[in-house]
């Protein structure tokens, strides 16, 4: 890799592969970050994410394929003090207050935050005499993910930062998440809400049984799929031959005396024709809701498996 690319690129990995007693669980996964970028995972429980950010962050090794880390690999010193990671189950010395956790932490590295400014960052201010074994669940998240930047890292792996917490805390680990990719950081994010990557990420890879099923920006892999949406009207007037009318112009439509559902997969130029139809027929367009394909229908679509998601979409709006 020349210097132009390495300094552009945080991540590339090719072909990697890994397997447990005999079984596949990582099936020739490649792809790349660039630096400054928000690049998230998704996928079910077994589908290989955990095991590829491990591999990266240099705890877990491989059994195939190869991989650079800024440039190097995670066992050097130098890319060792330039990430920072945050692990799906790790834990903190209970007995401890958080000031003196991340203190130690601190300690660790030649550089990086203040303490307590890892402290701000993250919006976390518990009472001075608090300790860890003290915190909400939400206070442990950002916690973790104080750790994780105290040294200031170039890149940042966030394990399914959000799992197990209520809509209205994700969204605060999101504002946080937000401030890294301000600040410039290059963030990994595994994930199993689907809303989560599609609102944080620059791009997500949707892995599945250890394969990447699909790999773009959330509007890209939602506007390429070539999946349809779904418009819903009504008139303001019975239409006389309505259902003939919009079979017309959407075969397969349901439709009733003064309105419809119909498939959409260009649905600025079928609203048009909605429009249309109304003026034609000397009545106007009353209600309307247009549903377009979502991160989840790709899924769907790459998988044939619905998402096994925890929370509907709505909950975190």
């Amino acid at each position: 890799m020349n210097s132009s690319s390495e300094n552009s690129t945080a991540l590339e990995v090719h072909d990697l592969c890994k397997s447990y007693k005999g079984r596949p669980a990582l099936r020739g996964v490649s792809f790349t970050v660039s630096r400054g970028e928000v690049f998230a995972i998704v996928g079910p429980n077994g589908s290989g994410k955990t095991t590829t950010v491990e591999i990266l962050e240099g705890i877990r090794r491989h059994d195939g394929g190869t991989f650079r880390v800024l440039g190097g690999s995670p066992s050097d010193l130098r890319v060792r003090e330039s990430i920072g990671v945050q692990l799906q189950d790790g834990e903190v010395m209970q007995n401890l207050r958080p000031l003196e956790v991340l203190s130690l932490f601190r300690s660790f590295y030649p550089r990086g935050l203040e303490p307590r400014e890892a402290l701000d960052r993250v919006s976390l201010d518990p009472p001075r005499r608090t300790l860890v074994r003290e915190l909400s669940g939400g206070q442990c998240k950002r916690l973790l993910v104080a750790l994780a930047i105290v040294n200031d890292p170039e890149l940042v792996f966030l394990d399914e930062p959000t799992t197990g917490l209520d809509p209205a805390v994700r969204r605060d680990v999101w504002e946080i998440i937000r401030d890294l990719r301000g600040r410039g950081k290059t963030v990994v994010l595994t994930t199993h809400y689907l809303e989560e990557a599609e609102r944080l990420s620059d791009r997500v890879a949707i892995l599945d049984q250890g394969e990447i099923a699909a790999l773009d920006s959330p509007a890209a892999l939602v506007g390429n799929s070539g999946l349809a949406g779904t418009i819903v009207f009504t008139f303001e007037t019975e239409v006389p031959g309505l259902a003939e009318r919009v079979a017309a112009l959407f075969p397969g439509a349901a439709a009733n005396g003064t309105g419809a559902r119909v498939s959409s997969v260009r649905i600025e130029d079928d609203l048009h024709r909605i429009f249309e139809l109304g003026r034609s027929a000397g009545t106007s367009v009353r209600d309307l809701a247009v549903h377009a394909p979502t991160l989840e229908d790709v899924y769907l679509s790459h998988t044939g498996r619905a998402w096994p998601g925890e929370e509907s979409a709505a909950e975190l709006r």
